[in-house]
């Protein structure tokens, strides 16, 4: 799990340069305006602001967040996702299995 791990962190750090994708202060506040709700008060978003501003770590994690899922955009955008059940995986797993075992 470990070298499956890095070989993940290797591609998305590949692909954030290759795509130059990045998370602005303009997209944290964006994501935390979202987050306070459509039509909420000024106050409202500002106590949610400096929730996330006292709370060690939590900007990082909301950027993490927002940086992941312009990368899982990007490659959605690469390839033809094709939706399957654990059963199928199962199936092509056996599948792969028996054409090896050949």
């Amino acid at each position: 799990q470990a070298e499956d791990q890095v070989r993940w962190l290797l591609v998305k750090d590949a692909l954030v340069a290759h795509e130059s994708l990045d998370v602005t202060d303009d997209d944290l506040d964006a994501e935390m305006r979202r987050l306070v709700g459509e039509g909420a008060t000024d106050e409202a978003f500002e106590s949610i602001q400096a929730y996330f501003h006292q709370q060690s770590g939590m900007l990082d994690q909301m950027a993490e967040h927002l940086l992941n899922e312009r990368v899982f955009g990007a490659l959605a955008s690469r390839f033809r996702v094709v939706e399957k059940t654990r059963e199928d995986l199962e199936r092509a797993e056996k599948a792969q299995k028996r054409l090896v075992a050949w």
